[in-house]
């Protein structure tokens, strides 16, 4: 995800973007390994990247902004981005499936 102000005229580009986004969402699987994980982890730190990791089995979302301790955000809170004031997402909704 890309804050609207760092895209060219306020536009997506029809092509890939030449830098990396603002904001990684993902979403843990029993499939990634420690390794894979602390890869990306490390990838998305290094180019300033806001990271949210969401764990279904656990039902909890890990918060890492580039500059800070890490947050959790559990299944009974509200998910905000510090920056992104329009952005609030009720965990629970996530898990609702």
């Amino acid at each position: 995800m890309f804050k609207k102000e760092r895209l060219p005229n306020s536009e997506i580009p029809e092509n890939r973007a030449e830098f990396a986004p603002d904001f990684a969402f993902e979403i843990l699987s029993p499939g990634n390994s420690p390794s894979y994980i602390q890869r990306k982890r490390k990838d998305y730190r290094e180019s300033g990247m806001i990271q949210v990791w969401i764990d279904p089995e656990k039902r909890f979302i890990e918060l890492i902004y580039p500059d800070c301790a890490l947050e959790y955000v559990q299944e009974s809170e509200v998910l905000t981005i510090t920056g992104v004031p329009e952005f609030s997402l009720p965990v629970k909704n996530l898990f609702a499936f």
